[in-house]
């Protein structure tokens, strides 16, 4: 048996210039953005992939989303294509890696 579900389409300019709240029901007990929560404070748990050209703020703007963080992390794993990258020295990261490993290299208190 299979379910139709109906999806509202928007239109993309009627959509408000700023991060839209959309609710998931099988997300509890995760952090939510509210009012006056700093766009660089992202809910916890969050996974982030930033890509871009060299020298266009990746660093940057991974480093802000650290710095916003309410409470701060405890610990900061760096997965970079170079192992040699210096960018993250001044936070001290726990671990820098040059390849993303695998889920069963870390034990519970990584993830």
């Amino acid at each position: 048996m299979s379910s139709k579900r109906k999806v509202k389409k928007v239109k993309a300019d009627c959509l408000p210039d700023k991060f839209v709240v959309i609710n998931c029901p099988d997300k509890k007990g995760h952090e939510k953005w509210y009012k006056g929560r700093s766009l660089a404070n992202f809910p916890c748990p969050s996974r982030i992939l930033l890509c871009g050209i060299p020298n266009c703020g990746k660093s940057l703007t991974i480093k802000n989303i650290l710095l916003h963080s309410k409470p701060l992390y405890d610990r900061l794993i760096v997965v970079s294509c170079t192992k040699e990258t210096e960018d993250f020295n001044e936070l001290e990261p726990h671990l820098i890696l040059d390849r993303l490993p695998s889920i069963e290299s870390f034990d519970r208190n990584y993830r």
